[in-house]
């Protein structure tokens, strides 16, 4: 076995690119903007729109029909993509005041290359992509368009079947309501730096379940002690404090067979899924830890194994994807939405719909 394996299982799909400190703002998924301070999270409203959500009660803060996707959030101005139209040939961006009803601050546009297109939604084969990053002095946005070989035939010679990227970034000159070109490196990942000693750590392992990484004021990691699969199989938190690098005991928080181990999207909590009940619609269980301090923070049952989640207070906010599944002589059908639950108890706490753009077809034969 190669020492550097890693036992991610799927982990690595909750791992964030920069993971938030306590209280700031993060994105839970594309298009969903969480500010916990504010008590708020700005997401997609389905058929197109913006809407800003209390955290805590699910109600509707403000709705605002100019823009579409929301990307980042800098003070009190959510930066937000505007789907392109017949009639709009390049890249719109608006700025909304989150604490004005989102009235719109500015209105900022540029051209795109011939054949690429502002969509919000995926499509068969084609899909654009934009990113916001807040934590330089000015707003910076980039774009990413990739066209991809999609036909029911093979690539024939005079086509290439390898996908076709086209990329840019803009930095948001707020006060001349423009984006100025700058290079597409600008608007890269802020990599968090780790203590030596969680590094060092880390390489010496060879079953990292979930890398190190911030979680508050530490950083936390997890190793599984025996086999995954077995009743036997333990999962041990390390922690490191975050500024001197100290190492902190080690902690078992959970033991006994799992199917996976995710991180939640601002790095602070772990899942770890049970398969409680195969064949059961809600077959798996849900323990959610702090990583912070290797407490058990709650329980519940779910349909799926693991979806982008965190957890504010005593409650868990996850984005559900689409589900159709038959109940007799009815169809249960729940489209994509963002939903919040009390930890323990399972309770439905509130559900928003959440406006679904991923491509599902059809697709060539």
């Amino acid at each position: 076995m190669n020492k550097k394996l890693f036992t991610l299982g799927l982990a690595a799909l909750a791992l964030p690119a920069a993971v938030a400190a306590a209280g700031d703002v993060f994105q839970l998924v594309s298009g969903v903007v969480v500010d916990p301070r504010g008590d708020s999270v700005f997401l997609m409203k389905p058929g197109g729109g913006v809407e800003g959500v209390s955290l805590t009660t699910g109600g509707p803060l403000w709705a605002s029909e100019h823009g579409d996707k929301p990307l980042a959030l800098s003070g009190n101005q959510l930066i937000v993509q505007v789907e392109q139209d017949v009639a709009t040939k390049g890249l719109e961006i608006v700025v909304l005041d989150t604490t004005g009803a989102g009235a719109v601050l500015s209105e900022l546009r540029t051209d795109l290359p011939a054949g690429v297109h502002a969509t919000v939604d995926d499509g068969m084969s084609r899909s654009f992509a934009v990113r916001a990053e807040t934590r330089g002095a000015e707003p910076l946005v980039s774009w990413r368009f990739e066209e991809r070989y999609m036909k029911g035939v093979p690539p024939g010679p005079d086509d290439d079947p390898m996908p076709q990227v086209r990329q840019a970034a803009y930095r948001l000159d707020l006060a001349a309501s423009r984006l100025a070109p700058v290079s597409p490196g600008s608007v890269a990942t802020f990599a968090e730096t780790l203590p030596a000693s969680a590094q060092s750590w880390a390489a010496a392992q060879t079953t990292v379940s979930v890398p190190p990484a911030r979680a508050g004021g530490v950083v936390a990691a997890t190793r599984v002690v025996g086999d995954m699969t077995s009743p036997e199989g333990k999962i041990v938190l390390a922690r490191w404090e975050a500024g001197s690098g100290t190492a902190l005991p080690e902690v078992e928080i959970f033991s006994g067979p799992h199917v996976l181990q995710l991180r939640s999207a601002d790095g602070r909590h772990l899942l770890v899924a049970e398969r409680k009940a195969p064949g059961d619609f809600e077959e798996y269980e849900w323990s959610v830890f702090s990583l912070e301090t290797g407490e058990r923070t709650g329980q519940l049952r779910h349909h799926r194994s693991h979806t982008p989640f965190f957890v504010t207070g005593n409650n868990v906010v996850l984005v559900e994807p689409p589900i159709r599944r038959r109940q007799g002589e009815k169809w249960d059908v729940r489209l994509r939405r963002l939903r919040a639950v009390a930890l323990g108890s399972g309770l439905e706490l509130w559900v928003r719909p959440l406006r679904d753009t991923t491509y599902y077809g059809p697709f060539p034969p």
